[in-house]
């Protein structure tokens, strides 16, 4: 019934209208369910609607929001979800949980904390050092801020990460890696009230690119829990052991570069917390899927827009 793109964002912008019929909502559970490209249309529209309230442009200054996002906006009624958007935010709980029910926000509305807006515009250059020593900043394999490249533009404004090889200073055994990853730590210990009720969750996005080459790259996602003492012992440790000390991974969605400079895809990823979760950790690489016994090349791949949103109950008001 709402298959098509045009049924889905009018089903939407019914929905947190408050306009929606019984068989609408029970239509939209449905499709939620079992259809992967419409929850990736919801979750990007939660995203994005977390990303308005951040900068105060649903009450203060549309104007100020970039042109393409204005347009994806204005095709949903974003500006007119207000605080109706924590209705479609329970939806988006349930679909990554064991069901899906209309009815769970009745206990409290979903709200959205943005953790992460990055488009490189400012800050530093990432680090070279492989995993992050610190919060709040970019660390990883050989990457660097860069402008246009070629066809290659950047997604929003005028930077964009580049990955530049498969490996970072002081890497044990850096030979025949093929793939280049950036990572990023952020401290969630100041949303511990939040975090302990067990209904939290963090949603990641990012946009990625590649020019034209011989060889073929996959890009991905993966968002980590950890508490803080597991995390000193594993920065002190082999980057091989992320894995087996985090509290809880996700591996997101991955994504063969499609060799169009003029075209960047997205890649998401999604994690429920943990309670005793104080730290979250989302790395985004580029994997060298082709030549397996040839050289291994970086340059022409690049990472903009990345955006983590936690998602948690507010109180009644």
């Amino acid at each position: 019934m709402f298959e098509e793109g045009s049924s889905m964002d009018a089903l939407l912008s019914r929905v947190v209208d408050g306009a929606a019929s019984e068989e609408e909502l029970r239509a939209l559970e449905a499709l939620l369910r079992t259809n992967p490209e419409a929850r990736r249309r919801y979750v990007h529209a939660m995203d994005l609607h977390a990303e308005l309230q951040a900068r105060g442009a649903l009450q203060k200054d549309p104007e100020s929001v970039p042109e393409r996002e204005r347009e994806a906006g204005r095709a949903l009624g974003w500006f007119r979800w207000g605080s109706r958007a924590a209705l479609a935010a329970g939806i988006v709980i349930g679909v990554f949980g064991t069901s899906l029910v209309f009815g769970a926000v009745v206990a409290g509305k979903k709200r959205g904390i943005p953790l992460l807006r990055d488009g490189f515009e400012k800050g530093p250059a990432p680090k070279v050092t492989g995993l992050p020593r610190e919060c709040g900043v970019w660390s990883g394999d050989f990457c660097d801020i860069a402008d246009a490249q070629g066809d290659v533009r950047p997604a929003h404004g005028k930077k964009m990460l580049r990955f530049l090889r498969a490996d970072y200073e002081g890497k044990p055994n850096p030979e025949g890696n093929r793939t280049s990853g950036i990572w990023y730590l952020a401290d969630v210990r100041g949303f511990g009230r939040e975090i302990l009720g067990g209904d939290t969750e963090v949603q990641i996005s990012t946009l990625i690119n590649g020019a034209p080459s011989e060889r073929t790259y996959m890009a991905f996602l993966s968002v980590y829990a950890w508490r803080a003492d597991a995390w000193e012992r594993v920065n002190r440790q082999d980057w091989r052991a992320v894995d087996s000390s985090a509290l809880a991974l996700s591996r997101g969605s991955k994504v063969d570069l499609d060799q169009d400079a003029g075209t960047w895809q997205r890649l998401d990823a999604a994690l429920r917390l943990p309670p005793q979760t104080e730290f979250v950790l989302i790395q985004a690489a580029i994997k060298q899927t082709s030549h397996p016994g040839g050289p291994v090349a970086f340059g022409e791949q690049f990472l903009d827009h990345v955006r983590m949103t936690m998602w948690t109950r507010a109180p009644m008001q």
